[in-house]
C-alpha cells in the first residue's frame, strides 16, 4: 500500500509540471493565433444563443367594433333598451273620447268599483246623477233602473258598498260616514276618468232604502255638491230642523220623496213640511204600494224626475252651467 502511494505521487506532479511548461510555451510563441481563436469562440456562442431563442409569436389585435368610428364613442351603459326596441307605453287610453257602452265598472281607489252608465249619444260635458243602492242590492241594477227612468241623457254613477256576504253579490253601506267617503271618492274617480264628458257641478243625489236613509244623514254637509235629492223608500226619518237648515245653507234646493208604501208616504209628508219651512222645495210621490225599488219606487220617480232637475237646463239639452 505504501509502495504504490509513494510511487504515484511524484510521477503525477512531474507530468503536470511538464504540461504546464508546454502551455506556457505555446501561449508565449503564438499570441495572435490565440486571440483569433477566442474571437471565433465568442461569435459562435452568439450564433448558438440566437438560434436557441424561441421564435416570436405574432399577437392578433382585435378590430374596433363596427359601430365605433374615430369621431364617435360608445356611451356608458344605463341599462335601458336600445332605442329601436318597442317599450310598453305609460300612457292610458283616452277614455274621455270613447265612453263605454251601457253600464261598466269604474275603479275607485280604496273602495269597490262603482258602476257608471253613459247615454248612447254621449257628447260634451253632461250632468251627473249619483245613485246609492240599498242593503242587499247591486249598483249595476240601480244604474240600469235609473237609465230607464231618465232616458238617454246625463251620466249615472252608482257607487258600491262592500259585499254583505262573501258568497253573495248583494252590497250594503256600514254607516253614513262610509257612504260619504265612497260617494265622494267615486265622483272624483269619474271626473278624472272622463273629464270631457262629465260635469259634476250641481249634481243630483238619489238613494234607495239604505242609500236614502244614510244619504239623508251625510248629504246636508255637501249641499253645494248635491243641491237636489231623490230619496226613495227611506230618508224621511233622519231630518231635524237643524239638519234641514244646514242643507239649505250649504246650497240645497230641492228634495223629492218617492214612496212605494202608504206608510212611507205619510211619514215623508211630515218631513216635507219640515224641509219647506227651512226654505227647501219638496214633493212627495207614491208608487204602487211595495218597498222594492223596481216594483214600487221606480214608477214614482219616473213621473217626477223632470221636476227634480227642472232648474238645470243641462238635463234638457242646454249647455253646462260652469
Amino acid at each position: 500500500g505504501a509502495l504504490a502511494g509513494g510511487s504515484v505521487g511524484p510521477a503525477r506532479s512531474s507530468r503536470d509540471g511538464l504540461a504546464a511548461s508546454r502551455e506556457d510555451a505555446v501561449c508565449s510563441s503564438h499570441p495572435v493565433r490565440i486571440e483569433q481563436t477566442l474571437l471565433a469562440l465568442v461569435v459562435s456562442l452568439d450564433l448558438l444563443t440566437a438560434c436557441a431563442r424561441p421564435a416570436a409569436v405574432p399577437v392578433a389585435v382585435a378590430a374596433p367594433p363596427n359601430d365605433l368610428t374615430p369621431t364617435t364613442a360608445r356611451a356608458p351603459s344605463t341599462g335601458a333598451p336600445p332605442s329601436n326596441v318597442d317599450r310598453p307605453s305609460n300612457k292610458t287610453p283616452d277614455t274621455a273620447s270613447v265612453p263605454p257602452v251601457g253600464t261598466s265598472e269604474l275603479l275607485v281607489e280604496g273602495f269597490e268599483p262603482a258602476t257608471v252608465s253613459f247615454p248612447k249619444d254621449a257628447h260634451g260635458r253632461m250632468p251627473l246623477l249619483v245613485v246609492a243602492h240599498g242593503a242587499g242590492d247591486t249598483p249595476g241594477a240601480l244604474c240600469r233602473a235609473f237609465r230607464d227612468i231618465v232616458g238617454e241623457r246625463g251620466v249615472i254613477l252608482c257607487p258600491s258598498g262592500p259585499r254583505r256576504f262573501n258568497y253573495a253579490e248583494g252590497r250594503y253601506f256600514p254607516d253614513h260616514p262610509t257612504l260619504e267617503k265612497i260617494v265622494l271618492a267615486s265622483t272624483a274617480a269619474l271626473v278624472r276618468a272622463y273629464p270631457e264628458l262629465v260635469d259634476a257641478a250641481d249634481a243630483t243625489y238619489a238613494g234607495y232604502s239604505q242609500g236614502a236613509m244614510m244619504g239623508a244623514l251625510m248629504i246636508p254637509a255637501h249641499g253645494h255638491l248635491f243641491p237636489r235629492l231623490i230619496l226613495v223608500e227611506g230618508g224621511f226619518a233622519e231630518w231635524s230642523p237643524e239638519h234641514a237648515a244646514l242643507y239649505r245653507k250649504n246650497g240645497g234646493r230641492r228634495v223629492l220623496f218617492a214612496c212605494g208604501r202608504q206608510k212611507c208616504q205619510t211619514d215623508a209628508r211630515k218631513t216635507a213640511r219640515l224641509l219647506t219651512r227651512a226654505g227647501l222645495e219638496t214633493r212627495v210621490v207614491l208608487g204602487n204600494g211595495v218597498h222594492t225599488f223596481l216594483k214600487g219606487g221606480s214608477d214614482a220617480v219616473r213621473g217626477a224626475f223632470d221636476w227634480v232637475v227642472a232648474d238645470d237646463p243641462r238635463w234638457f239639452g242646454g249647455s253646462s252651467q260652469t
